[in-house]
């Protein structure tokens, strides 16, 4: 009888503690797969979705690429896209980028051979961070990569070999579940 009225008293007291504190419920953000890879004959591509530093979910992408023939190739960033559920949605933005070229983004050339890594981001999905939270003085930077939503999200990548336009989709599923 005892123990029964020790439960009673613990579950009582669990909640409410859970009424004070609002039993807060923690998102987990995942990527399936993990990373998605494509290979051509002409070249090597991968995107995986990054965590946000200190965060739990994503707002960025790992984008890689290794040219595999005897020629350059260039990545059109201009005419890339980010899609979003299946439907284009805009530009991928990196950091060499400004407001000054958002209209006519530079392309990348990878030699024969070579590899090329960078962190890109939906310039859809770029939002306004107070200087405050991001440990800056004014007039630093102050937007950053938001919050890739839960959906299918990947690239419509553009590659360009000897004038040839090669478009490849390169795409993950996004998940978030609440613990």
């Amino acid at each position: 009888m005892k123990s029964k009225s020790m439960i009673g008293i613990f579950l009582l007291l669990l909640y409410v503690a859970c009424g004070i504190t609002g039993c807060a419920t923690v998102k987990i953000w995942s990527s399936s797969p993990v990373i998605r890879t494509i290979s051509t004959d002409t070249f090597d591509a991968g995107l995986k979705p990054l965590v946000k530093e200190g965060q739990s979910f994503y707002n960025r992408f790992q984008f890689s690429f290794k040219n595999k023939t005897d020629m350059d190739l260039v990545i059109d960033w201009q005419n890339s896209r980010y899609l979003q559920n299946g439907r284009e949605n805009g530009r991928f933005v990196f950091r060499e980028i400004s407001t000054d070229n958002l209209d006519n983004l530079p392309s990348d050339t990878v030699s024969p051979g070579a590899e090329l890594s960078r962190e890109i981001m939906p310039l859809q999905l770029i939002g306004y961070e107070r200087i405050s939270s991001l440990g800056k003085q004014p007039g630093g930077d102050t937007f950053g990569a938001g919050i890739i939503p839960e959906g299918e999200h990947g690239i419509l990548l553009v590659v360009n070999q000897g004038g040839k336009r090669i478009p490849v989709k390169i795409q993950v599923r996004i998940t978030v579940k609440e613990t």
